[in-house]
């Protein structure tokens, strides 16, 4: 920012060049906090609020881990020591314990989220000849489950949740969001701004708030009980921290299998689950109910990346048990094995 401090009355041509200026002998000498700063208010007209304050947290992260660094630091070890500073700090999935911690634990997706932001802005640095070590492009911002597991839920687990008493009022918002979701394939802020205004007969219609699609969905009859539940008004369910309210509820529920999340380390069921989790867990199941993928994802308004959309979907065991039962009439028959 101090670009714009320095020349308060600059045009907006002058800001342009001063940033996409191929002469980078005085700007290599900024700090990375001071370039970090300066992209973030270059940002604010064309983001989101919620994306600004993901780069302002990424930024202020930044400038606890290393105040002094500078753009010439920026490598693939870089970003290996930031992340592992981030582990210093603590990330799980667990629930913070209240005043053991100057700082909260922050979950394996936020600090993916995070490191993302810090990527987005290197690259814009890249891209303007202001670095030059592109290796930090190489480190892989990697999920805290293993490679290929899907995290969604079953019928029996939605199930469990469905019949669980003795809830907290928020943890019962938590809960039936989530379920909502569970039913429709919403993302989190799209299901939390449903009103009766988005219904029609058999359908739900609403404009997507991360794509801007508008999207018709068919009302099932799960979604439509919650609807009625809180008066066609979803926006009631907005509550603080849904997603350590809505752990809570899983574990109430009994939501306790063991996930292998790293070689050899495991963590429960409960431990893992999101808001996110619902959307994924929607689009399971529709899939194993015979709904085309093709259907599933246009209803979802997901990207059109097959890679994308694979972190989304995984065969269930038992449509792989029907698939694969074919291939037993081509092997041999398991009662003429030789003693």
């Amino acid at each position: 920012m101090a670009y714009l401090q320095q020349h308060p009355t600059a045009t907006l041509k002058q800001v342009k060049e001063h940033f996409t200026t191929k002469d980078t002998t005085n700007r290599h000498s900024e700090s990375l906090i001071e370039a970090f700063a300066e992209f973030i208010q270059r940002k604010a007209s064309e983001v989101t609020a919620g994306t600004l304050a993901t780069y302002t947290l990424a930024y202020n992260d930044l400038k606890e881990f290393r105040p002094q660094a500078s753009t010439r630091d920026i490598s693939k070890r870089f970003f290996a020591e930031f992340y592992s500073w981030y582990k210093s700090i603590g990330i799980t999935s667990d629930l913070p314990t209240k005043g053991k911690r100057k700082r909260e634990p922050l979950s394996p997706e936020t600090v993916k989220t995070r490191l993302k932001k810090l990527r987005a802005f290197c690259n814009d640095l890249y891209d303007s000849n202001l670095i030059e070590d592109a290796t930090y492009k190489r480190f892989k911002i990697g999920a805290h489950l293993p490679k290929g597991y899907i995290l969604s839920l079953t019928p029996e687990h939605l199930q469990a949740l469905q019949v669980q008493e003795g809830l907290t009022p928020e943890q019962e918002k938590a809960r039936d969001l989530f379920l909502f979701q569970a039913a429709t394939g919403l993302r989190l802020e799209d299901a939390r701004s449903i009103t009766a205004a988005n219904i029609q007969g058999e359908f739900l219609h609403i404009t997507t708030g991360k794509t801007g699609t508008r999207l018709t969905l068919p009302l099932l009859p799960q979604a439509r009980r919650i609807l009625e539940k809180w008066g066609y008004d979803l926006r009631r369910l907005k509550v603080a921290h849904n997603n350590q309210k809505l752990k809570r509820v899983a574990e109430l529920a009994g939501l306790n299998t063991l996930i292998e999340v790293a070689k050899g380390e495991y963590k429960p069921l409960y431990k893992l689950i999101g808001s996110h989790t619902a959307r994924k867990s929607f689009v399971n199941l529709a899939a194993s109910a015979g709904v085309p993928l093709d259907t599933i994802r246009k209803a979802i308004t997901h990207s059109t990346s097959a890679k994308s959309f694979a972190s989304y979907y995984d065969l269930s065991d038992q449509i792989k048990q029907q698939e694969f039962a074919p291939l037993a009439e081509l092997l041999p028959s398991p009662l003429k094995i030789a003693k």
